[in-house]
């Protein structure tokens, strides 16, 4: 399930050091992302520009706890005119212990555990999870506890995760409860929800760097005869389903929009791929949303720690 859609965006995603600012505990709201929180008194938020994160929060104790929150909210246009209901039903039969670990869990991290809940907010079901693991920060392996919040509405997923070392999670606590506790999505609108409408190309590298050996694929091709692929980048705006075994197969993701993952150092045998219509999964982009989340925050910690 877990695809890693827009790390390539990942470069730049934040403002310049020092961009952020401090603020006394006030209500943030991001019309256009359609979300809003609270942000507890001294801590820094810095706007994502144009990034696949929304907003970061960094605490004002970060050098002492690593407390970091971050906000992702994308925009799903195959589920406007669902039901809340609906959605309500299918994200309660998808997020389960696997999904969360298929986000937060990587090579840099080990000792995972995972604690699930949900809850109702005014109709909609929120799904919530706290999740201990041991983290690569830098040259160290450091605990950390995180504390992440999913929403679906009908035309938008949002999700918010916070961590700080467990040694002083307490010290975060209070103010970590207060953020995923007043995240929710604003009313309004969506503009634009219109798939845009083109071709779409699926080109695979053999390299991890988007490099080595290319094919691109602009009709569905059920026996690819590939070797590895360590790295894709998605044109256009139709969905693909991409497999490990022909004619559709074995290991399947969705993969969808305009973008780009590299995996890693673990390359993956696409045998298999085709243009898919209809609905994307809202469990299926959940999952690339949280995945995009864990990887930057990940990096922001790390680059805050130098």
């Amino acid at each position: 399930m877990r695809t890693i859609a827009a790390v390539a965006l990942l470069i730049g995603m934040f403002a310049a050091a020092g961009a952020g600012i401090a603020l006394a505990a006030e209500n943030y709201a991001n019309d256009a992302k359609r979300f809003a929180l609270t942000v507890p008194d001294g801590w820094t938020a810095v706007p994502g520009n144009a990034g696949p994160v929304d907003l970061a929060l960094i605490s004002p104790r970060f050098d002492q706890t690593s407390g970091l929150c971050i906000v992702v909210s994308k925009m799903m246009t195959e589920s406007r005119h669902a039901t809340q209901a609906a959605l309500n039903d299918e994200m309660e039969k998808g997020v389960d212990e696997a999904f969360w670990r298929a986000i937060v869990e990587d090579k840099s991290a080990r000792d995972t555990t995972v604690e699930q809940r949900s809850e109702l907010r005014s109709g909609r079901r929120v799904f919530l999870a706290t999740v201990r693991q041991t983290m690569k920060l830098g040259q160290e392996d450091t605990p950390m506890r995180m504390e992440l919040a999913l929403h679906v509405v009908p035309g938008l997923i949002m999700m918010g995760q916070c961590g700080a070392n467990q040694a002083q999670f307490s010290a975060e606590q209070n103010d970590i409860k207060t953020i995923t506790d007043t995240l929710n999505p604003t009313a309004g609108v969506i503009a634009s929800l219109d798939r845009p409408q083109g071709s779409s190309t699926l080109v695979l590298f053999a390299g991890p760097r988007f490099d080595g050996d290319i094919r691109e694929l602009a009709h569905d091709a059920p026996d690819l005869r590939l070797g590895h692929t360590a790295s894709f980048a998605l044109r256009g705006a139709q969905q693909w389903e991409i497999c490990d075994r022909a004619n559709y197969q074995g290991n399947c993701r969705l993969v969808a929009g305009a973008s780009a993952a590299a995996f890693g150092g673990r390359p993956l045998a696409i045998a298999s791929a085709r243009r898919v219509a209809g609905r994307l999964s809202a469990v299926g982009v959940a999952a690339e949303a949280g995945a995009v989340l864990m990887k930057s925050a990940r990096e922001r910690m790390v680059t805050r720690q130098r």
